[in-house]
């Protein structure tokens, strides 16, 4: 792998060790800390036998992947955000040179997003995304496991799967999801229609209406009253919604959360007979 083609320095390669923990009632060395030696604080605590594998090296052996996939990387962008004081770890990488465009001028890039986390919430996944330009909306793309890549910290994961699985998105984004987003594109919708897709979102209440509907508001205004403008409604709240002062820290987190949340409106039967 050319050592220039991804980031040497990151925000997630803080330094880590193991500690070992007296848990009352169990065997000494029982229990282990994950300890972010920095800032001193404890990032998860583990079984005997957890295998610590510092976020630098998780990325490296997946950009290892990366650099031999045949994906192209030219003019590759690497973005990273670290949430719940270093526990989680949001990569992502955008591809500039592989896009679609779903209206003339609306160019969607592909992009991988990938989580990783020291306390177990959250194994190493890699799995499809998109920035779409107009408005750097991060496009939710409902996973699959032929697209996805997982990776255990005991075991990491297979090279060869891996790879399979990164063309297979980008087969994807460049096939399927390019021809669904042109015909979204294409087909209007009524504010009514709109709200009903609202309504089924998870722990919909009156405050998230009112931000759904102001975003519909404004991609309508943009792409039109479609589906396109629809779901760009949600992906605009998913990524851009404020977040309180008290939680910025855990931006990347609430964010991921948000786009589980688009990803079950858009499973669902009101927005799939919409976009049928």
């Amino acid at each position: 792998m050319q050592s220039n083609v991804f980031p040497s320095n990151s925000v997630a390669y803080f330094p880590v060790a193991l500690s070992d923990i007296h848990v009352p009632g169990c065997d000494a060395g029982s229990f282990q800390a994950v300890v972010r030696q920095d800032t001193n604080k404890v990032l998860g605590v583990h079984r005997r036998g957890y295998k610590l594998i510092p976020n630098r090296e998780v990325f490296t052996r997946f950009e290892d992947v990366l650099f031999n996939s045949g994906i192209d990387l030219n003019g590759l962008e690497v973005k990273d955000q670290v949430a719940q004081e270093g526990r989680m770890v949001v990569r992502s990488y955008i591809f500039p040179a592989v896009t679609n465009e779903p209206q003339v001028g609306d160019i969607v890039r592909f992009a991988l997003k990938v989580t990783n986390s020291y306390d177990g919430g959250a194994a190493f996944r890699a799995f499809m995304s998109g920035l779409r330009l107009v408005c750097t909306n991060g496009m939710v793309v409902p996973s699959d496991k032929a697209s996805t890549v997982y990776g255990r910290h005991t075991s990491g994961f297979s090279p060869d799967r891996a790879v399979s699985q990164i063309m297979f998105a980008v087969d994807s984004f460049l096939g399927p999801w390019a021809k669904q987003w042109s015909r979204w594109s294409e087909r209007e919708i009524t504010a009514d229609a709109a709200k009903a897709v609202f309504e089924a979102m998870p722990d919909i209440n009156q405050r998230l209406m009112a931000k759904l509907e102001e975003a519909w508001r404004i991609e309508s205004a943009q792409a039109g009253p479609t589906v396109w403008g629809l779901y760009n409604a949600l992906t605009r709240w998913s990524t851009h919604a404020e977040v309180r002062a008290s939680s910025a820290g855990n931006r990347a987190a609430i964010v991921l959360d948000r786009e589980a949340r688009v990803e079950q409106v858009i499973r669902g039967e009101a927005f799939r007979r919409l976009a049928a």
